[in-house]
């Protein structure tokens, strides 16, 4: 059991291992592809898209029909009079005097026992309170006989123990300016978060490009430095040999000493920078710094690339000015809805409701029960606001949304020919890259066949040892304007590239 567990780990430890490696290696596409796959800045500008799509299917709900519920129990444990007309009052003081004569109630006590629900049923019960009872009683059985509704309104409503309510309420908007003009901001608002993504993917397929060629460049760079510090080291151990048979001096091998120290040194600082280059790779690409990465792409023959010509850019292709032309329709958007402020809202709504009250009453006999009412309610309308004054705000909302319209368009005319412009620079550099790169390189060739000269004549005694040392320096130099031209050859045909619209 031990065995084949132990073999189970071996084999998932290499498959692992191997996963690893795989994913370790990446083309230039490759590179761009997983940064922009796992870049913050990328994945939060995606994040944004999403949120803006939630966001226009929160402007389209609003003019859904609008539906909710209501419910509601109550339990009155003092219940409440209203106010009666004075006809009423009247009425029923009457009555009570019809039937109790004697009574010494005044006609405003009588309208504060009737109108005064606390005072009338948390009172003790007697004789006049009652005979005031009764008279309210009569006075309903009589308003109900003449179909008032009133009468009935105060046996359920108003002396009601228990009270259970629900309600059905619906709502459409049915024509609002604000709400069209919103649902046409929203669409234009989720392709400006498209842009905004797009443009975060651009701009981290640059980066990764320049880091990139960076570590190509910084990679060639240690070649050429390697097979230097080998031919200088060859030199060196055959001049120690020529100091031992005193055919050269001490001096000879010092100075050839200093340039290979020299060499050995720079070759180090230069390892350095390309580890911190590949660290800087890994961090636009959102790699884990402490893996290893293989880069599979190399240096490209650039000895002969093709010029670039200037013409009239073709702004379309470029995501900045897409955003600016967005941003544009969201100002006249904005104009359009001030516009239209003027005009009126028309909206639907309609409610259902039902309430049951219920009447407890003390003592029931048996056989009785409380009384129970039932009654339903079912309204519906039209909504109509017309905007009339605003004190001027609407005046001067519109004015600042004319003058943001105007803003972004001269900004629009600014920004074409700021394209122009770094077409044209990056025409020129990416062009001048070109003829300095293949003069570099010629001088990096002309140098080795110095460097080959001088040692041949060195080596057979007719070449002196100052000749020698200037070589390797002219080599050295050399070299380094050439790999400075290749760097900067891959760095103007990014711009280039960006400039005119060609990274997607």
């Amino acid at each position: 059991m031990y065995k084949l567990l132990k073999n189970t780990l071996a084999v998932l430890v290499l498959l692992i291992g191997q996963n690893v490696n795989a994913q370790s290696a990446f083309s230039l596409k490759e590179a761009q592809d997983y940064a922009v796959k796992n870049n913050t800045n990328v994945v939060n500008a995606q994040i944004d898209y999403e949120l803006a799509v939630a966001q226009k299917n929160q402007v389209r709900a609003i003019g859904l029909p609008q539906i909710s519920a209501s419910a509601d129990a109550r339990w009155n444990q003092r219940t409440v009079f209203q106010s009666l007309i004075n006809k009423q009052t009247d009425d029923a003081f009457a009555a009570f005097k019809d039937k109790n004569p004697t009574s010494n109630i005044q006609k405003d006590d009588f309208k504060t026992l009737f109108e005064s629900s606390s005072a009338y049923f948390s009172s003790p019960p007697n004789k006049a309170y009652t005979a005031l009872n009764d008279a309210l009683k009569q006075q309903i059985v009589a308003d109900a006989a003449q179909g008032g509704g009133f009468a009935s309104l105060i046996g359920t409503t108003f002396n009601a123990s228990f009270q259970n309510t629900i309600t059905l309420s619906v709502s459409q908007i049915l024509f609002s300016s604000d709400y069209i003009v919103a649902l046409q901001t929203s669409s234009v608002y989720l392709s400006l978060a498209k842009m905004n993504t797009k443009l975060a993917e651009t701009q981290i397929r640059i980066s990764v490009a320049k880091a990139y060629y960076n570590v190509l460049v910084g990679r060639e760079r240690i070649k050429l430095l390697d097979a230097n510090i080998e031919k200088l080291r060859q030199l060196l151990d055959d001049s120690k040999a020529y100091l031992k048979e005193g055919f050269i001096e001490n001096i000879d091998v010092n100075r050839l000493e200093v340039n290979y120290n020299n060499l050995v040194t720079e070759s180090k600082k230069v390892k350095n920078l390309l580890a911190l280059g590949e660290a800087s790779l890994k961090f636009a690409m959102s790699y884990d710094i402490m893996q290893p990465v293989t880069l599979s792409d190399s240096i490209q023959n650039v000895e002969s690339p093709e010029l670039a010509q200037f013409s009239k850019s073709n702004y379309k292709n470029r995501i900045e000015y897409n955003l600016l032309e967005t941003q544009q329709k969201m100002n006249e958007l904005n104009l359009k809805r001030y516009k239209y402020a003027v005009l009126p809202t028309l909206a639907f709504y309609g409610q259902n409701g039902w309430n049951q009250y219920l009447q407890a009453k003390e003592n029931l006999r048996p056989g009785q029960k409380n009384d129970t009412y039932l009654y339903r309610q079912t309204v519906m309308g039209l909504s109509l606001n017309v905007p009339i004054f605003s004190g001027g705000s609407r005046y001067y909302n519109t004015q600042m949304a004319k003058l943001n319209v105007t803003k972004t368009k001269n900004s629009i005319k600014n920004f074409e020919s700021a394209i122009d412009l770094e077409a044209n620079a990056a025409v020129v550099n990416y062009n001048n890259a070109i003829e300095s790169i293949g003069t570099q390189k010629k001088n990096m060739q002309l140098a080795d066949e110095v460097f080959k000269t001088s040692t041949l004549k060195y080596e057979n005694g007719v070449g002196s040892n100052l000749e020698l040392v200037n070589a390797t320096q002219s080599i050295r130099e050399s070299q380094a304007n050439y790999i400075e031209a290749l760097y900067n050859y891959y760095n103007a045909k990014i711009d280039l590239d960006k400039a005119l619209g060609n990274i997607k």
